[in-house]
Order: structure tokens, then sequence, then C-alpha cells
């Protein structure tokens, strides 16, 4: 709250007390006075209503929502001070009771009901301010409904019983402002910071003004009552507290709660407490109906109303359901979502604990192998070199020295996807790999009835990674795919290359049988193939090799029959902006 606008309406409040208490009691013209209590209360009201305006535009969502309610309900405050005026001031005659500004003045506390049922200060989901605000609408119709089933019918009755109508008037009006001062209370002792001292403010002006009410409403029974007494003295005192809070700045939501509560827990009670209205409504109209002793025109009044309140009551209840169902609907689609999220997780975490465990026992083999491999490679050397060898013998130690150094750059390899060697970095021009591997595999291919159809970009931009690692997994989806087209007697493999979102996109698509598991199919061990002939580990080898590169690989049974394996790669950062640049060049020309 600011200090010093607080502090100024504190003082001119004091100034505005005394006067009226020295007018109330120098002053011996009922006009006069009447003019002067009138007159002023509608003057802070209308402050009160520019106080609480103009906090609408400094707010938002819930915060906004609650000023707008507080400035609505102090302008309907605002009405039936006015028609005093009208009548009192103006004209010089009493107010007629039952008074038109009577409905004005019970329905003025609604909006503030709904105000505090808002809760501004608290953590609340702005997702769910349009469902609160239909609770809260059903509340309030709730109240306004209590107001026509109990005191209206005696206005519009045959023969309008004024006693019994301010009677009742009178109690629902207390039971009201009993309410207001309820929830205030609550409030303030869930606050903290600004929020407390602005709720600390309207429970003051409830609690004094409730009281004045009551004392007023018994005077004018006795007739002991009169406009611009010192009795309006505490009506003018609770008029100066509420309008305080409109000077409010906060600027934090702060809210305490129990252990193990949180405020959207809390939220649950405005749809109950709406239930529970809807739900008393026949009640009240069987009431009326069997055990009333009201004249039969007010009876009939109250059912009537009844119906016409429930009528709209259940229409927002539709409303309401119908907003729930699409809130349902996106959750669940949003759960659908996150569960194929986690599931997808879950298999990476799995790929991932295979492949670590399969990195070590690959490193720790290929240790023990490096030990006689080296060894196989020295001898055979050794025995290609000696002069004094057979000329046959010398080309099998060849021969052998060229397998040993094979089988050494593979262990290399396997070393280097076990992360026991860096892998070798630079610039690779996937579709030159790509051809190189068709080309490794063209001779093979002739006379299987496998045909291979190609549809490259040529615009695509590099890569960065290691082009003997990238060969190695080109090369073994190509083996796959020949493979399985080969079961078939034969078939066609289609290599495709593009680029989109700043990744270069390779599919290897094939029609041979397809794949029977394909969640399966990057699982160390696993294979599909004859005993012998596969030992599981190929494509596991592909997946950390394309996840080292920082890229994705994944494999699907096409619809018509086949499979695709699709590898995604991030494209080399120089090569896209190199490419960017002479596409604007050729456009430009």
């Amino acid at each position: 709250m600011n200090l010093v606008r607080a502090r100024n309406w504190y003082i001119a409040g004091g100034v505005f007390l005394c006067v009226q208490v020295l007018v109330s009691t120098t002053v011996t013209s009922r006009h006069t006075l009447a003019s002067f209590g009138d007159l002023s209360q509608a003057l802070m009201l209308a402050i009160g209503t520019v106080f609480f305006s103009r906090q609408i535009f400094h707010a938002s969502g819930r915060e906004r929502l609650f000023w707008v309610l507080m400035s609505f309900g102090t302008f309907l405050w605002l009405l039936p001070q006015m028609w005093y005026v009208q009548y009192e001031v103006f004209e010089n005659i009493p107010m007629p009771d039952p008074s038109p500004g009577d409905i004005f003045l019970f329905l003025h506390a609604i909006p503030f009901m709904g105000a505090l049922a808002l809760r501004p200060h608290a953590h609340l989901s702005e997702k769910r301010l349009t469902l609160d605000a239909l609770d809260f609408a059903l509340l309030l119709l709730w109240w306004a409904y209590l107001y026509v089933f109990v005191a209206m019918p005696y206005q519009f009755a045959r023969t309008v019983d004024v006693a019994t109508l301010s009677g009742k008037f009178n109690f629902l009006y207390l039971v009201e402002n009993l309410f207001l001062i309820g929830a205030a209370l609550f409030l303030y002792l869930r606050a903290r910071g600004e929020w407390k001292r602005i709720y600390g403010n309207l429970l003051a002006a409830f609690a004094v003004y409730s009281f004045s009410s009551f004392v007023i409403n018994r005077l004018i029974s006795s007739e002991a009552y009169y406009s611009g007494s010192l009795y309006d003295l505490p009506l003018a005192i609770s008029m100066l507290l509420f309008c305080a809070a409109g000077l409010a700045t906060p600027s934090e939501k702060d809210e305490k709660f129990p252990a193990g509560e949180s405020g959207i827990r809390a939220s649950v009670w405005p749809a109950r407490l709406g239930v529970m209205a809807l739900a008393t409504m026949p009640l009240l109209a069987l009431f009326s109906l069997l055990l009333s002793r009201a004249p039969a025109d007010v009876n009939e009044f109250r059912i009537g109303a009844t119906l016409a309140a429930m009528f709209v009551m259940t229409m927002l209840v539709f409303l309401k359901q119908y907003l729930l169902n699409l809130e349902l609907g996106r959750l669940l689609r949003d759960a659908q979502e996150s569960f194929g999220n986690l599931r997808r997780m879950q298999e990476h975490l799995v790929n991932s604990e295979k492949l670590a465990a399969l990195g070590q026992l690959v490193a720790g083999a290929a240790h023990e192998i490096n030990n006689p491999l080296t060894a196989i490679l020295g001898y055979s050397e050794l025995l290609a070199t000696d002069a004094a060898v057979p000329e046959p013998t010398r080309s099998v130690g060849e021969k052998i020295a060229a397998q040993a150094r094979r089988t050494k750059r593979l262990v290399s390899n396997m070393l280097s996807f076990a992360q026991q060697q860096p892998a070798t970095r630079g610039v690779v021009q996937v579709n030159v790999l790509l051809n190189n591997v068709l080309q490794l595999r063209g001779p093979d291919l002739s006379g299987k009835k496998i045909r291979v159809s190609t549809t490259l970009d040529p615009e695509i931009p590099d890569v960065l990674g290691d082009s003997n690692h990238l060969l190695q997994v080109f090369l073994h989806i190509v083996n796959n795919a020949v493979d399985a087209l080969q079961e078939i007697g034969g078939g066609i493999l289609t290599v495709t290359s593009a680029s989109q979102n700043g990744k270069v996109t390779i599919d290897f698509a094939d029609t041979g049988p397809g794949i029977k598991e394909p969640s399966r199919i990057f699982d160390p061990f696993y294979t599909t193939k004859p005993v012998g002939k596969g030992t599981g580990l190929g494509l596991s080898v592909c997946y950390g090799i394309v996840q080292d590169h920082g890229g994705e690989i994944s494999c699907h049974n096409n619809p018509s029959g086949g499979a695709t394996f699709t590898i995604k790669l991030p494209a080399a950062p120089a090569t896209t902006a190199r490419k960017a640049a002479a596409a604007e060049t050729a456009s430009a020309r």
C-alpha cells in the first residue's frame, strides 16, 4: 500500500469525521443533516469506485478480475445511495419503504463475495480461471435467488406487508454481511504482505458496516433514526476503511499454507458450494409448497422464481461440464504424449545401458585380442619378408599379414566405439559416402534380382563426423537390406538423402519381409539371422556410432511391406551457412 497516499487519506478521513460530528451535534435542520449525510456517503462511494477501477489497469489475471468485481460492487452500493440523494436532498421527501434501491443494496455484496473467492493473493492456476468464474457465478446467482425468494415476493404481493418485508430483508442482509466478514477474516489470516493489509481493511470495513447497518435498521424500526445523525458515524468510518483498500499496490502473490496443504486443493470448495447451492433450490421450493404459511401469491412467486433460477444455474452447470470435457480431452492428449515420450526415453535408456555394457565387453575383448594379433602380424610379416622362405610360403605370410591388419583395423574401430579411442572428426559429404557404399556392393548384387534406386539431394549440407565410422554404418544397413531381399528372391532397395531443419536425413527402404520386432532391432545380441550368420552386434554398433555423432537412428516397417532405416545427422554449421549464402546468391541472380 502506498503509505503516503494512505496517510493522506486517513488524515482527510479524520478531518471529515470531525466535521460530521460537529455538523450532527450543531445543525438542527433535518433536511440539512440528510443532505450532508447522503451527499458525503455518495461522494465516498464514488471515490471508492474510482480507487478500485484504477487498479484494473495495473493488474492481470485473477488480480484484474478481483478489482473489476470490487469496483462493480462499489458502484452497485453507490446506486441506492443516489436514490437517497434524489429523494431526501433534491425532492425533500422521505425514502419510500420498500425502496427501489433495496435490491441494489443487497446485490452490492455479491461481487465482493466473488472477488474474495478468487483469492488473487494465492498461487493458483490461471488456466482454471474460467472454471472458477463459473463456480463463483453459481454462488452469486444463488445469493441473488435468496433475495428473490425471501424478500422480493412481498414487494410484488397483492398487499405489501412492509413489516414482514423489512424483517426478512434485514435478516438476509445481516447473514450476507456476516458471510463477507467470515470470508475476509479467512483470507486475512492466510495472506501476507500487501494483500494482508488489503484484506485487513476490507475485514474492518465489513465488520463496522455490519454493526452499523444492524443498529440503523433497529433504529429505523423504532423510528429513532434520521439521516445525518451521529448514528451515521460508524457507517462513514466503514466507508473510509473500505476505500482505503483501493489505495493498495500489491506486487507479489503470497499465502501461508499448513503443512501438506496447497492452494489448488482449497480451490475445490467453490465448486462444492455451487453444487450445494443448486441442491438447496428444490428443497426451498418444496418448503414453500408444503410447509410455508405465506400468502398463496407469495408462494406462487417463489416457485416460479425457483424454476427460473434452477434453469439458469443448470445451464451454467452444463457449460462448466462442457469446458471440463474440453479440458479433460486436452489433459488426456498431453498424458498420451507424455507417456509416449516416457516410453521413448525408457527405450533410449535401456539401449544406452545395453550399449554401455557392450562397450565394456568390446573394450575388454579388444585388448585381449590385440596382444595375440600383434604377435600374428609380426610373425607373418617376418615370414613374408624372409628371403630364405619359399615363394608360396611368403605369399601365404603376406595374406596372413593382410588379414591381421584388417582385423586390427576392426579392433581399432571397436575400441573407438567403446570410447576407448577418440574418433577422427572431419567434414563428410554424405552423398559421396553413400555412392561409395553402393559401388562397393554393386558387383555382389549382379544376378541377384536386387535393384538399387537412389534419390540423393545434391544440395544437402555436409556433416561433421568420422567417415570410416559412417561408412561402416551405411554399409552394414545396406548389407542387412540385401540379406532381407535375398530371402524373398529379390526386390528394390531405395536410398534417399535430404535436409530439413538443420539435419541431414538418410533413408534406406527395402521391399523385403520387414522386421518382426522393430523396437528390439538395436538391442545387443538380438538377431533374426540363422545361427552362425549374425551375432546381433552390428546394429548396436551402428546405434552407438550415430549417437556418438549427435544423431538419431530408427527403423519401422512399411505399410506396403519391407522396412525403412532412417538416420538423422546434424549438419556442419559452416557448410549450412555456405549453402544458404549460395542459395541467396543464386536467387538474386
